[in-house]
Formats: structure tokens, sequence, C-alpha cells
């Protein structure tokens, strides 16, 4: 990546280390619905000029193991070997992670992930998401976005981004993703709803992945390294490193379709992450409090189970399940 050679730490919310260094540190913004909220950060001034790079973990307050993998980065990353500067923000909704809240944030019952790009003057998350773009995404490069399924959710481990009809973007893109080390990688076109963090970025022509592994509240050290040497992995192909990289052999996956709860009730699944389903097989039954079963969930195209809701109790739209076609 040769687009931006700088020298200087862009962030305006945290000051710039010494180059060559690593400073920890908290800030916070100034606005009176974020009083007595501290953002913890890593911010690291690389010894060489480089791209700016951010990695975000956190935006949901159950995905665990991106908010241990970008502490580890930050601890384990030599600033002296580091081109450009790189800020990490390992805890982006802190309400959300101490109160341990599932999908929303505690303080509007918003999802932070669906308000981008914000609104200065709205809700906590809406404000949330506005100064995250505005003092974080803004002056950077890249964006490494964390996630994992949520508290109720498991998950097939999968790395993505958007393509935007720009060759050598997009084949940028595609090398990272695939470079990231995952067993799964995802590609789609940015269409015009841009409401998560990772469709915001891209929409403001920052080069952006997002990565997904873990889920229900639960980490692994397996999937802790994982995100760890897959963050170096994308940090090299970006330009910020010089290492040698792994090789990688994922698969990429397609969107082939979802399945939603048609009522309230008790979610029984059947199927188990990575299970290749044909359309008309059950993936799972629901049942009312009594445990009279009301419907069967049956897959309507043909897929590999990329998700699934793991949560006993459902709400009529819920997500349950989501199939993807693997080449």
């Amino acid at each position: 990546m040769s687009e931006k050679q700088t020298s200087i730490f862009p962030w305006p919310v945290v000051d710039s280390p010494d180059r060559g260094t690593m400073q920890p540190g908290v800030f916070q913004w100034d606005d009176p619905l974020f009083d007595g909220i501290e953002w913890p950060y890593f911010a690291i001034h690389g010894a060489q000029p480089g791209p700016a790079a951010v990695v975000i973990a956190g935006v949901h307050g159950g995905e665990y193991p991106g908010i241990l993998a970008a502490q580890r980065v930050a601890r384990n990353i030599e600033p002296a070997e580091l081109k450009g500067s790189l800020l990490i923000l390992p805890i982006l909704n802190p309400p959300s992670f101490w109160e341990r809240s599932a999908f929303v944030s505690p303080a509007d019952g918003q999802n932070l992930n669906r308000v981008f790009p914000g609104n200065v003057s709205g809700t906590y998350s809406e404000r949330l998401a506005y100064y995250t773009l505005r003092d974080i995404i803004q002056p950077t490069d890249i964006l490494i976005d964390l996630h994992s399924g949520d508290v109720f959710e498991a998950l097939a481990s999968h790395v993505g981004g958007y393509v935007l009809g720009d060759s050598a973007r997009d084949d940028l893109t595609k090398d990272v993703i695939t470079a990231f080390g995952l067993p799964y990688v995802w590609l789609d076109e940015l269409g015009e709803r841009r409401t998560s963090l990772t469709a915001a970025s891209t929409g403001l022509g920052k080069h952006t992945i997002f990565v997904e592994v873990g889920g229900n509240a639960l980490f692994t050290e397996q999937e802790v390294e994982q995100v760890t040497q897959g963050i170096m992995n994308a940090l090299v192909v970006y330009g910020l490193l010089e290492v040698d990289l792994p090789i990688s052999r994922s698969k990429t996956i397609y969107r082939a379709g979802s399945v939603t709860s048609p009522c309230d009730g008790l979610w029984l699944p059947t199927i188990v992450l990575e299970q290749h389903v044909e359309i008309g097989e059950l993936l799972g039954r629901m049942t009312d409090a009594l445990g009279e079963e009301i419907s069967q969930i049956r897959a309507e195209v043909a897929g590999m189970v990329l998700y699934h809701m793991t949560s006993l109790a459902v709400r009529q739209g819920d997500p349950l399940v989501a199939l993807v076609t693997v080449s």
C-alpha cells in the first residue's frame, strides 16, 4: 500500500507518542452524555513513515476474542519495526462491555453497529458513532474492525470487506482478507445502506476489513491467537510491517439466505456450524412456553450454516440461521 506515507500521528483524541514508541492510556470525549466514560487506547508511533491504521474491538459488549487480541497486538508489536502509526481501541463501547449487554447499548437500547454515521445531537449510540467517524476513522487510512458472535450467537470464523469497483483497491482488500488466515473470506459490493462501522468506513474511502471470530460471550486461546496473528498479517499486507507471511488457504463464502423467527417462542436448533443443508431441510423447531411445537424452521435455500442463534428465548423477527455458499 503506497497511497499515504505519513510521519504524523493523526488522531486528535490522543497525544502523539514519540516516534518509535507505544503509549497506552485512556481518553474522554467532551460530551455530557459521556460523563465518566473512559476509552482505553494504545497509541503506537512507528519509527518510519507509513500509513495510519486503526484496530477497533468491542463495538458490542459481549464479543471478547477481538478485545483480547487487540490488547495482545499492542503489547507485542515492536514500534521500532512499525512503518506509520497505529491506534488500537480495544473497547469502543465501554458501557455495553461493563454491563455485559448483548447487541445494544444499555443507555438507549440501540445497536451501535446499526446507527452509523451517527448524530452529534442524538442518543448515546448515535453520538458515539458520530465521534468515532469524526475523530478516529476520518484521519486514518486503514480500519481493522474486530467482531464475534454476540452473547447469543454462534458463528463460523470469517473475515471480509466490501469491493468498490476499483480494481487496485479491491485487489488489496482481497489480499488482506486472504492473508488474515481465517477459514472463510467474504466479499460483497458496498450498498447504499452504510449503518455499520465497516460500511461507513469503507464509504469514507478507508481501506477496511471486518473480522468475525468466536461467539456466545466466550473466548479461547486459539481464537485470541488466531485474531492476533491475523491482525499482524493484515498489517504486513497494508505495509506497516515487514515479515514473512504464512500461506493461507481460505474458502470464499457468498450470502445465500437467512431465516428469521416467525413468532415469539423457544428456539431448538437442530443444526451445527459449518453443516451443509439442502432446501427444505429442518434447521430447528419452535415451541411455546409449555413445550408445544408451534413451528418447524426449514431451509429455503441450500448452503452452509455460517451463523445460528443460541438463545432459547427468541422474539418474532430475530435472526435464527444464516446460510452461505462456499467456493
